[in-house]
């Protein structure tokens, strides 16, 4: 078993273009340390699908929510919608 530098058990970590490349590692890398996971992605519901799929074999959360960075109200309400789930 790997040992992680950091615990982050019971956090939840949004990543935004979470779908692919190094998003995608980003988040892998930290449910692996042990925090649930908000992937936040543009288009590619399928990509998302599948890293939704293998963050959940490391026994952690992980939801999956559509939108753009750039755009204020989208991440706002994102972010409410993060909270009231991971609360």
């Amino acid at each position: 078993m790997q040992e992680h530098l950091i615990d982050l058990s019971s956090q939840v970590a949004l990543v935004t273009d979470g779908s692919r490349g190094i998003g995608a590692a980003t988040a892998k890398t930290l449910a692996k340390a042990g925090a649930d996971i908000v992937i936040f992605y543009r288009n590619d519901i399928n990509s998302a699908r599948n890293v939704k799929k293998e963050i959940r074999t490391f026994g952690r959360k992980c939801m999956l929510l559509k939108g753009r960075i750039e755009d204020y109200h989208n991440c706002k309400e994102n972010a409410a919608v993060t909270l009231k789930t991971f609360k």
